[in-house]
């Protein structure tokens, strides 16, 4: 008998890593990179690929290069 249910472990994200080091709430930058606070914990959630435009405008308000917030953190990658 197959399991309908599906779990897949939390990940890690660039994002999220970047962000924990900030002191401002998600709200404020998500307000300031013109997204709405849930599309921003999207993101940071690894639930959703950043699209471009917020990419660009989060890059931006946190001073940061556009690779240092894409894709998942190192501590998470798994090597075989």
């Amino acid at each position: 008998m197959s399991n309908r249910y599906t779990y897949s472990a939390p990940v890690l994200t660039k994002l999220a890593l970047f962000l924990s080091q900030r002191t401002e709430p998600q709200y404020r930058i998500a307000a300031a990179c013109n997204m709405s606070p849930s599309r921003l914990s999207e993101y940071v959630n690894g639930k959703r690929h950043i699209a471009t435009h917020h990419l660009e405008a989060l890059a931006a308000y946190l001073k940061c290069d556009c690779r240092e917030i894409m894709g998942v953190a190192e501590s998470e990658l798994v090597e075989d």
